[in-house]
């Protein structure tokens, strides 16, 4: 097996630009943190793409960004060298898009709270609204929010679909990675970063357990 090469966009016009035509997998990547971090320090291990290998050598120009979202992927205006690589004047015949989305989206959804905010744009109740207690873990779950932010994710990922058939890499494969279940807890990452869930599952004044249990609930429930 042979690790995956990995290149940033400005790469392929710099002065040395790498060969990708003689690799026999060409990849485009997009994405958040999985793909981004370990990037540009020793700690290669915290990006998905460095742990990718295959048989045939193998290449990947990767775009992703720390902190990004499904939406800020697909806009022209954010992600410019994922869109002119995947639709755009440097579009090509790619045998697959990696794609890392979704996490950031679900952290921004869930900070989304307070009074006058209509229960379909929110992921969680207000305690005047949580439902009996023999609901269980759903009962301080919003099923029109979590519609609605399942309705987002698919619209984005069929945004990214148009793109992608609109240029050269028309019908390639598109491949996401999965997730864990989330899980609220006090702690983040090395430099301070995070918690992410925790801060919103507090503030929703959900008891840290329970907030543990509703997420298990609502990922049991979507697959």
């Amino acid at each position: 097996m042979q690790p995956m090469a990995i290149y940033s966009p400005w790469h392929l016009n710099s002065n040395d630009p790498p060969n990708i035509e003689s690799r026999g997998y060409r990849f485009l990547a997009e994405g958040d943190s999985w793909f981004s971090i370990g990037a540009l320090n020793p700690a290669k291990n915290s990006n998905l793409l460095f742990e990718m290998a295959f048989e045939k050598s193998s290449c990947a120009i990767n775009c992703a960004s720390p902190g990004d979202t499904l939406r800020r992927m697909s806009q022209m205006n954010t992600d410019r060298d994922f869109i002119r690589l995947l639709a755009g004047v440097e579009s090509r015949a790619w045998d697959g898009v990696l794609l890392s989305a979704g996490g950031n989206d679900l952290i921004d959804a869930l900070q989304v709270r307070g009074p006058g905010i209509p229960l379909h744009l929110r992921l969680l109740r207000t305690p005047d609204e949580w439902g009996d207690p023999s609901e269980g873990p759903a009962r301080y779950l919003s099923d029109a929010g979590w519609a609605t932010f399942c309705g987002y994710l698919e619209a984005n990922l069929e945004h990214l679909i148009r793109l992608r058939d609109s240029g050269k890499a028309v019908g390639c494969p598109v491949f996401m990675h999965g997730y864990a279940v989330p899980t609220p807890r006090p702690a983040g990452v090395i430099g301070n970063i995070g918690p992410w869930l925790y801060p919103a599952v507090m503030a929703a004044t959900i008891p840290i357990e329970i907030g543990r249990a509703s997420c298990r609930e609502r990922v049991s429930l979507n697959v």
